[in-house]
């Protein structure tokens, strides 16, 4: 009930489109690197189909969601509520993208052992080129995903990224509806 309140505030204070993250990583990157203010944000915690399905119903017309990959990479695999007691995936995405752009099967199971999204990503850049193949991949997924879960019913939009590597990746909209917020703050 809080997100859907900070949803319905910032809707009825005229901000159609909204950032939201789900944490304190992804509110000091909105601060630190995207410079955008903390007032448009709104803080999902793990939460994201709920958010969606709520900004929806408070009558958003679009949402950025801006997160860290170690939450955001299970988008991919159409996990919504990231919860690690509800369902992890991080490293089975990563390893799964991995072998599709090419890794051999020993980089698939080292990446399936690996504990953090930096780990995984520091595996897959032991060969030239292949984060950034798999990041593509990914993030075609996760759009996939969310456009599924807003069902046309609002633009969605989603920007990944670590502390350890900035912006991972974006999905196609996401560039554009950064420039608009920023403009609107």
């Amino acid at each position: 009930e809080t997100i859907r309140l900070e949803l319905r505030q910032k809707v009825l204070a005229g901000h159609s489109r909204l950032v939201v993250t789900p944490g304190n990583y992804g509110e000091a990157f909105l601060r630190d690197h995207l410079k955008i203010g903390l007032g448009q944000a709104v803080k999902c915690s793990n939460f994201i189909g709920n958010t969606i399905d709520m900004a929806v119903e408070e009558g958003a017309e679009g949402i950025l969601l801006v997160g860290h990959g170690g939450k955001l990479i299970k988008l991919a695999a159409g996990i919504m509520n990231t919860h690690s007691s509800v369902a992890d995936g991080r490293m089975e995405v990563l390893a799964a993208y991995g072998a599709a752009c090419g890794a051999d099967a020993c980089l698939v199971n080292r990446l399936l052992k690996a504990i953090t999204v930096d780990e995984g990503l520091r595996l897959l850049e032991t060969r030239e080129g292949l984060r950034e193949q798999v990041m593509e991949r990914i993030m075609e997924r996760i759009t996939e995903h969310l456009k599924q879960r807003a069902a046309g019913r609002l633009d969605i939009q989603a920007l990944v990224f670590t502390n350890e590597r900035g912006i991972l990746g974006m999905t196609p909209g996401a560039s554009g509806m950064l420039a608009r917020l920023k403009a609107n703050q």
